[in-house]
């Protein structure tokens, strides 16, 4: 018989399950076009995780762990529940597990409320921003704000300030939109130069600045993916021509493809994920009634079938789809956004067609013909070769 004490202990101890996922609250000031939040049919909807529920979900994280962890704080926009933040900020600053406490904004709270923020950062050590702004060249659709929140302003040289400020705390993350990826370039020269005018000397800009492709069906087209992979190489380009120090991260996208896995390690069971309501996922893109697996307040009466399938999922990274070549592409199949292809395909292990197309002529076509000796990236072979793959 199942012991589910011994289980949980065991996933909850595992290297790669390192993070507790608080989503505070489905509330948003934007209407992204790729969000997620908009098929729960949350409309008007702006419930709060209680205190009691943050209790107890760190309480219950921090007693199965034997070593410190992260908490993140998502939603919606996370620094819209500003009392939520202070408190677990204030309840883990002075706790030996608690690691880290990463929280993924948009940045309009931050670039409004400049030095609120900045004051957050530098009474809690523990605190880092991910901002999750894709710059000047944004389709306005992509990220719309919504009007009540109208007085929100994106100002980012505000942000550049805050970075400038503290810089092991703040960190960019803009995406890679496939109706945009004609301004790719421009995007990333934006972050680029003005992380290298804001950071001290040779700062690693790569492990600042990280860049990923939005995942959704039916948007990566032939004449799309050529364009990301000419865009790609001008940033390749950009970053020798530059002397820019790519870091340990090289943006993400530009590295290897073995060691970049959105998708499978985005976030699927690397964590513990609770729901305003204390209910327990996978990850915050399948907070899907029936991928739900227990409740927060209950953890040892989960349903373990639901919570070992998506972490041995994950752990074992073995899916390939009847599309693949199982000797050649198993190590390079990095897969896609389960939540976006459950909303695709009604199943959240079934690929995307058009994504795989992409991560796969991506990976051919710009990750594998990238060496990268000392920071300064050189190509396995002429460009001239690049689209003959397709």
């Amino acid at each position: 018989m199942l012991n589910p004490e011994k289980i949980i202990t065991s996933v909850f101890n595992d290297p790669l399950f390192v993070r507790l996922e608080l989503i505070l609250s489905p509330e948003c000031n934007l209407s992204c076009a790729y969000c997620y939040m908009k098929r729960h049919n949350l409309k008007g909807c702006s419930p709060q995780m209680p205190k009691e529920i943050i209790d107890q979900a760190i309480a219950t994280f921090r007693s199965y762990r034997k070593t410190p962890f992260q908490i993140d704080l998502f939603g919606g926009e996370p620094l819209l529940q500003t009392n939520l933040v202070g408190y677990v900020l204030e309840k883990t600053k002075d706790d030996p597990m608690v690691a880290l406490v990463n929280i993924p904004t948009n940045g309009y709270i931050a670039a409004t409320y400049p030095k609120e923020v900045g004051e957050l950062l530098a009474a809690f050590p523990k605190l880092c921003l991910s901002f999750s702004v894709d710059g000047p060249y944004t389709d306005p659709y992509q990220r719309k704000p919504l009007e009540e929140y109208s007085h929100l302003r994106i100002d980012y040289d505000n942000l550049f300030r805050l970075f400038a400020e503290h810089p092991q705390q703040c960190g960019f993350h803009p995406m890679i939109y496939a109706e945009t990826t004609n301004q790719l370039f421009n995007t990333f020269k934006f972050f680029v130069d003005n992380i290298k005018r804001w950071g001290p000397p040779n700062i690693p800009v790569g492990d600042i600045l990280y860049l990923l492709q939005v995942r959704n069906g039916n948007t990566w087209t032939k004449e799309r993916v050529d364009r990301l992979i000419d865009e790609s190489f001008r940033c390749v380009s950009y970053v020798k021509e530059q002397q820019i120090n790519p870091g340990d991260s090289k943006f993400n996208f530009l590295r290897g493809i073995g060691k970049v896995k959105r998708g499978l390690t985005c976030g699927l069971q690397t964590q513990l994920t609770v729901s305003w309501q204390g209910l327990l996922y996978p990850c915050h893109r399948l907070i899907y009634p029936e991928f739900c697996y227990g409740h927060i307040g209950s953890l040892l009466e989960v349903n373990l079938e639901k919570f070992l399938l998506f972490y041995y999922y994950h752990r074992n990274n073995n899916l390939i789809c009847r599309h693949c070549n199982f000797d050649s592409d198993k190590e390079t199949c990095v897969g896609g956004c389960l939540g976006a292809q459950y909303e695709y395909w009604g199943d959240p292990l079934i690929p995307i067609p058009d994504v795989c197309y992409m991560l796969k002529r991506f990976h051919k076509e710009v990750e594998n013909v990238i060496v990268w000796e000392q920071g300064i990236p050189t190509l396995r072979m002429a460009r001239g070769r690049r689209h003959q793959s397709s």
